[in-house]
């Protein structure tokens, strides 16, 4: 067989194919009294030849609730494909997901249903790629104090559902928030309304995979009624009356404030 040559019919991958061999020849002492017709009918099959696939990286993301995941292969290289055979990466039916849903760095991401496309991609198959790993960074939460008002002299208890809330997802939630403001005391003056009403320690389900922004609203303190009424009185005629400013009586007041003094008339 030293100078034979055996050649498929057909270079794709299949089963039973017609292999030529020719250039066999005879050895030996008594070689020369024999002629030796070449073999025919030969088959065998071409198997795919295994790609493997590196290059591709998953892709941060902002957390959303949900384990899907996107991946990068703009700097694709396919391992094991011969010569110039046409044969390149399609991610047309990809699908990859987080191992977790939840904040964190460095998680595992499994990719799956990757193929080949090319016109010679038939004679190949294509090893999924190992798990790769990517980040999921905190969403944007933005917590609002809702404003709200007091008449002077009253105290604002919050109840710390006194807020509106913008970008939860996945059914995540804000029960309570601790709210605080120079204006709930019952000493706060309308002078210097309206107060800063500010949220802060947000408690609920599925927080740590926020990132919370607070936003102060406002305590708008108004004027309390007060009623200052003139006593009566009465004088014999011809006499003058001279007020001291003392003949009344007031309702309303609160906080140890007073009214002193009231011009009659």
């Amino acid at each position: 067989t030293n100078g034979y040559t055996a050649r498929f019919a057909s270079a794709g991958t299949n089963n039973g194919i017609a292999v030529t061999v020719s250039g066999l020849t005879l050895t030996g002492s008594a070689a020369s009294n024999y002629t030796l017709t070449q073999p025919s009918g030969l088959t065998a099959n071409i198997t795919a030849t295994p790609v493997t696939v590196s290059g591709i990286t998953a892709n941060n993301k902002v957390y959303d609730g949900t384990t899907a995941a996107t991946i990068s292969s703009n700097n694709v290289v396919l391992a094991g494909v011969v010569g110039l055979d046409a044969v390149s990466l399609s991610t047309n039916s990809y699908g990859a997901s987080f191992a977790s849903a939840g904040v964190s760095n460095g998680i595992a991401v499994s990719v799956g249903g990757l193929s080949l496309s090319g016109g010679s991609a038939t004679n190949y198959t294509l090893t999924q790629p190992v798990v790769l790993a990517a980040n999921i960074t905190g969403k944007a939460l933005t917590i609002t104090a809702n404003n709200t008002n007091k008449v002077y002299g009253q105290t604002v208890t919050f109840a710390g559902t006194e807020f509106s809330k913008s970008g939860l997802v996945n059914s995540d939630t804000v029960t309570s928030v601790t709210l605080t403001s120079a204006g709930a005391g019952a000493a706060a003056a309308v002078a210097g309304s309206p107060y800063s009403m500010v949220p802060s320690a947000a408690t609920g389900t599925g927080l740590a995979n926020y990132t919370i922004g607070y936003v102060n609203g406002t305590l708008t303190v108004s004027n309390k009624a007060l009623t200052i009424t003139a006593n009566n009185t009465n004088k014999v005629y011809g006499q003058t009356v001279t007020f001291a400013g003392t003949e009344f009586s007031k309702s309303g007041l609160v906080n140890s404030d007073t009214v002193t003094s009231v011009t009659l008339t």
